[in-house]
């Protein structure tokens, strides 16, 4: 099946993240990583609102039910009213420079997992056997408490969750590797770390990595593949189901959204590029794509329930 492609209007940006659709609101929200800009849109990307993170870059962005905004930005996990823009930091990481926070996502039971990109690896080659997989993985709970999660990662991206939530999937973008563990949604407590896909690939140009991940309700879990250019689904057992090509080559993140849960949003890579970035950036690089006519509908994210 082939999938529908639509450009939104006015939602270039320089590194496109953490597409979220909220089903309370009828709206996608997205940030741009170096912008620290915070977008809300309706599902055809217009009536654009737009919030600053006053501290800079932002990493990640999940709605809270009690209002406002849990963030991840460096080393540090915050609370942001978006009304005022005050901040409250819950946790900051005793890490050496270049170690920061990442992607995130919230469980179904309303708790965020979040983790680390370690920075000073960045450098060495995606893949190559000399990283050391030393960045940790992060849970905040109802109470606000940040509890350590899991070991072993170098560039933390894409948590996601079955649609039971017992399990989470994690890619480490920089190992090339997305990893599933057993979920337990009443602890939220992670074990049993497994390989669920491999992204190595010597016969391209350009390695592909695993960036952001959403699933749908099957229990496919679908994954930018940044380098790329396309979009692939893989089934519950790591099966590759489906590869979608898109127009560009450095999609980001990826989100379903729209009143049905039917569209498939994908933010890309703008003007910047990673450390070594091959690509040049061509003419769509930086925006919005809404894929739609893809046969399967996703799940509503919950809001941070702390």
């Amino acid at each position: 099946m082939s999938a529908r492609i639509h450009l939104l209007p006015n939602s270039r940006c320089t590194i496109g993240e953490n597409p979220l659709w909220d089903a309370e609101e009828d709206r996608l929200y997205w940030i741009d990583v170096a912008a620290g800009n915070i977008f809300c849109g309706t599902p055809d990307g217009r009536e654009v609102r737009l919030w600053r993170f006053p501290w800079g870059t932002i990493s990640s962005l999940a709605l809270r039910a009690s209002g406002g905004a849990i963030v991840t930005a460096a080393n540090g996990i915050h609370l942001l009213d978006l009304d005022t823009g005050e901040i409250d930091t819950l946790f900051q990481v005793d890490s050496k420079p270049g170690v920061g926070f990442n992607d995130a996502k919230v469980d179904r039971q309303g708790r965020l997992v979040t983790g680390l990109v370690d920075g000073t690896q960045l450098q060495t080659a995606p893949g190559s056997s000399t990283l050391v997989e030393a960045a940790g993985l992060y849970r905040v709970d109802h109470d606000l408490e940040v509890r350590p999660l899991a070991e072993g990662f170098i560039a933390s991206n894409g948590p996601s969750f079955s649609p039971d939530g017992t399990i989470l999937y994690w890619n480490d973008s920089w190992a090339l590797r997305t990893y599933a563990f057993d979920y337990d949604p009443e602890t939220g407590v992670a074990s049993n770390r497994r390989q669920f896909a491999d992204f190595i690939d010597p016969t391209q140009p350009v390695q592909p990595m695993p960036d952001g991940s959403t699933v749908d309700e099957e229990g496919f879990l679908w994954t930018a593949a940044l380098y790329a250019g396309e979009i692939r689904r893989y089934a519950p057992d790591g099966t590759l189901d489906r590869r979608i090509s898109l127009p560009l080559m450095k999609p980001l993140g990826v989100a379903f959204g729209g009143p049905e849960m039917e569209v498939l949003y994908v933010t890309t890579m703008g003007d910047a590029g990673f450390p070594g970035d091959p690509l040049q950036t061509g003419v769509l690089d930086g925006s919005i794509l809404a894929l739609s006519g893809l046969g399967v509908r996703g799940i509503p994210e919950r809001r941070f329930a702390g």
